[in-house]
């Protein structure tokens, strides 16, 4: 079975624990500066793009990473953008760095705000992308679990509305 067979399979069995309208469960972030960061202090300008990625060796996630990059530029709401994957803090800031991205990047190599997410991993598994919009009183606008992560357009419309 190939890598993207495994893929689409995988997100047939996903369960998809928290939905639009639910209360986004509190976390704190390492970001890849060595700091501890609350949900409370990201979500205290705007809205919070939080994105589960499967690593920074995943052409499909590099990909969709790239793209809120670029959005990112052009975006002229207060949105802060947080790419959270289980890899090693060091491979996560060296790949930050080398790719030169304006978002926050955490590690959670213990999958504490991935389980917290309905996320979490099983030894054969991948990671599963997955984007939350989260509001300022913590409330999911948008829970996205897809095999595609490219949903920048739904983002942008749902930040015209918060």
């Amino acid at each position: 079975m190939g890598v993207i067979n495994h893929f689409e399979r995988s997100y047939k069995e996903l369960p998809k624990t928290l939905k639009t309208g639910d209360q986004a469960p509190d976390f704190e972030a390492l970001l890849v500066d060595g700091r501890t960061v609350p949900l409370s202090q990201l979500i205290e300008r705007g809205p919070l793009m939080l994105n589960f990625i499967r690593g920074t060796w995943c052409m499909f996630c590099r990909s969709h990473m790239g793209s809120v990059h670029r959005w990112l530029k052009e975006v002229r709401k207060n949105v802060t953008v947080l790419v959270v994957t289980n890899e090693d803090l060091d491979r996560v800031r060296e790949w930050k760095a080398k790719e030169q991205m304006s978002y926050l990047m955490a590690s959670d190599p213990e999958q504490s705000i991935i389980k917290k997410f309905g996320l979490e991993l099983t030894d054969e598994e991948f990671a599963r992308p997955a984007v939350f919009l989260i509001d300022k009183d913590q409330q999911i606008r948008m829970a996205h679990y897809a095999k595609r992560t490219n949903v920048i357009q739904k983002t942008e419309k749902l930040l015209k509305e918060v």
